[in-house]
């Protein structure tokens, strides 16, 4: 059963988290969430928690955040990074981590089966979706060898 823990031991899952992962890309365990999802979260202000589960090769939306540092963890498969910036890229695998600091604008491409935890040091909205198609990055995205 789904329950929001406030203040509390908090315990999800394993089951839940993977039921949900088939029906959806990326659940959070923790945060401050403003749209419902499936899996049981622990609320808070403080910062953000979840899993990207990339069944197929994907991209993210190109974005930015004005005050969060996003950091993330590579559990399974492996991410091509892109700082728009500079254009330059970074390969992750399986047990590496990365992290972006606020005002970078990035984007991530990533290998079919690829499993990402992801930190967020603040939970606030304050994500900044950049144009996929303005930026010229589909020929980035066809070169799925990384």
């Amino acid at each position: 059963m789904k329950k929001i823990f406030q203040n509390e031991v908090a315990v999800i899952d394993a089951g839940e988290i993977n039921s949900a992962l088939l029906n959806t890309d990326r659940q959070y365990f923790q945060g401050n969430l403003q749209k419902d999802q499936l899996i049981s979260h622990i609320h808070t202000l403080d910062n953000e928690i979840g899993i990207s589960d990339y069944k197929e090769y994907a991209h993210d939306d190109p974005h930015y955040h004005d005050e969060i540092t996003e950091t993330n963890y590579v559990i399974s498969g492996k991410v091509c990074m892109r700082i728009l910036d500079t254009n330059t890229d970074y390969i992750i695998e399986a047990g590496g981590v990365f992290s972006i600091p606020p005002g970078v604008k990035h984007v991530l491409k990533v290998k079919p089966d690829t499993r990402i935890i992801f930190f967020k040091s603040k939970s606030v909205n304050d994500k900044h979706t950049l144009d996929f198609d303005s930026l010229g990055l589909e020929e980035w995205f066809k070169d799925e060898e990384f």
